[in-house]
């Protein structure tokens, strides 16, 4: 079932208004922005701190990828993303040859791997992960001491197997915790899933107006302690509560939720989601407006006015300023690298071999990746002593520092290119070397 959206709106909804109620926690609800970055991670090239909420259905002590949520929060602006991901979207997985569903990845290898599956479908660094299983939902529901809903029509789903049994009549009802999830999880109408994400973002809604009831305010903090108590998550108290200070004047309208945009399948006779990768990138773009034109990245970059001096950021089509000292940073690769095509296209790292070795950097190794779907260009490094090289890596690629990772390789670092980005990281590095007279 898709409740992930639910939750997160829960955990945004609390840390906005905790800020004024808990005195005894002034200090960390009241630090600014630029000392809240200082302790926190996230994208420091977009300014965002990036969320991955799993929902897990646990029935039957079965633990399976049930909800995936890619959750991306201006910090300065105090805006929010919300893009559910479909579990059987088509994904490759590190280990596996062929194309996987996405919540395989969790059966896998659990969050890092689902973590580094989500970076690769759609070039946004995961910052932090919740984890929310199906008995965590109903007690932080009925923690608030439930919701009053109007259901428009009979509801009604029997699964024993599951031992699921959803009846609930049309008109304005008060739903406790349990009936809370089965309202949420209800899919079997005509509307199947779509219906079931409308009907969860208008229980969110109704769950937010809840929060800020003169009944629920000054039970702020408390709500907090216990909502992050019920999860598992990398993200600490203090972390939660210092975000609680700089969403305190985020708005509810501020939270777009919406799908990953794509259609169904059936590829070699297995059902899948097949993702519009270019219109998922500009609807997580941190600068996306309604009236925004989801074009592709090279289509933007077509469009820019290069002579203006700028080029498309690899993962989000962002303006960047192409004001780097590049002969500083080609001259901090004290090591060799590797260039690992994974895109498929042959000659592609040959031809970015090519480009690097005129700038001086030496190229110990160009080949294939261990597969070649990924959909945007990483780095990777192999121990923390050559983390420094590849940062200056992904500087020089324009390459979020968030996309580098340790790996296990047998190079120092690894630029590994993508297919939806790697026209514009060529581009890029051309631009850059021209303009530092380097070729």
């Amino acid at each position: 079932m898709r409740r992930g959206s639910v939750v997160i709106t829960v955990l945004i909804a609390v840390a906005a208004f905790a800020v004024g109620i808990a005195l005894r926690l002034y200090t960390l609800v009241n630090a600014n922005p630029d000392e809240i970055k200082k302790t926190i991670n996230y994208d420091e090239q977009h300014g965002t701190l990036n969320v991955l909420v799993l929902g897990l259905d646990d029935v039957e002590a079965v633990h399976r990828a049930d909800t995936i949520i890619l959750v991306r929060i201006d910090i300065d602006k105090k805006t929010a993303s919300v893009m559910s991901i479909p579990r059987d979207t088509r994904v490759s997985i590190k280990g596996h040859k062929q194309p996987q569903k996405l919540n395989h990845a969790y059966a896998y290898g659990g969050i890092e791997l689902l973590s580094d599956t989500v970076v690769n479908l759609t070039g946004i660094p995961v910052n932090y992960y919740f984890i929310i299983n199906y008995a965590a939902f109903p007690k932080i529901i009925d923690a608030i001491g439930g919701v009053d809903i109007t259901i428009p029509k009979r509801m009604k789903y029997i699964d024993k197997a599951q031992n699921l049994n959803i009846d609930f009549q049309p008109g304005k009802q008060h739903l406790n915790g349990q009936k809370s999830l089965e309202y949420v999880r209800f899919r079997m109408d005509a509307m199947g899933d779509m219906g079931r994400m409308k009907r969860q973002q208008e229980f969110a809604k109704i769950f937010i107006d809840k929060l800020s009831s003169p009944a629920i305010l000054p039970r702020i903090p408390e709500l907090v302690q216990f909502v992050l108590s019920e999860i598992k998550t990398d993200m600490s108290l203090k972390t939660a509560l210092q975000l609680a200070g700089q969403l305190k004047d985020m708005q509810p309208s501020h939270a777009r939720f919406f799908t990953m945009p794509g259609d169904p399948a059936y590829i070699g006779g297995v059902s899948y989601f097949v993702p519009d990768l270019q219109k998922a990138s500009s609807l997580m773009d941190p600068n996306y407006t309604d009236k925004a034109d989801a074009k592709s990245a090279d289509n933007k970059l077509a469009d820019n006015d290069t002579s203006a001096g700028k080029k498309n950021d690899l993962s989000t089509g962002s303006p960047v300023e192409l004001n780097e000292n590049t002969a500083a940073i080609v001259s901090s690769f004290k090591k060799p690298i590797a260039i690992l095509n994974g895109t498929g296209r042959p000659g592609l790292a040959k031809t970015f071999t090519e480009a690097f070795e005129k700038a001086g950097i030496e190229v110990a190794f160009t080949g294939n990746a261990k597969h070649s779907d990924f959909r945007y260009c990483l780095v990777h490094y192999s121990d923390p002593e050559n983390l420094q090289l590849a940062q200056a890596l992904a500087k020089l690629c324009g390459i979020s520092q968030g996309l580098v990772k340790k790996a296990d390789i047998s190079y120092p670092a690894a630029l590994i290119l993508g297919k939806n980005n790697s026209k514009n990281v060529m581009e890029r590095i051309q631009s850059l070397l021209r303009n530092e007279h380097n070729i």
